[in-house]
């Protein structure tokens, strides 16, 4: 699961990232994702199940990926972070 804030159409702002499956991959935006209920300290905080994979922009966009055991896709084998 992909979430990722623009002007473009997308998928509405998650209400509880608690709530999002393991593995769910986040595309944070300095623009944007703030602004949408989203802010970077809750990613960043260790406690809240979030590991940032990298950095682009000097920081302007932030990729996150939720930790726990990911689910087998076709193609894909399941891991845990």
């Amino acid at each position: 699961m992909v979430f990722y804030f623009s002007d473009q159409p997308e998928k509405p702002a998650p209400s509880d990232l608690d709530a999002l499956p393991p593995c769910t991959i986040f595309m944070w935006d300095r623009h944007y994702s703030d602004w949408r209920g989203v802010p970077l300290d809750e990613l960043s905080a260790p406690a809240n199940g979030w590991t940032r994979l990298n950095q682009f922009g000097d920081g302007e966009v932030i990729l996150f990926q939720k930790q726990g055991q990911c689910a087998a896709t076709p193609g894909n084998t399941a891991f845990t972070q």
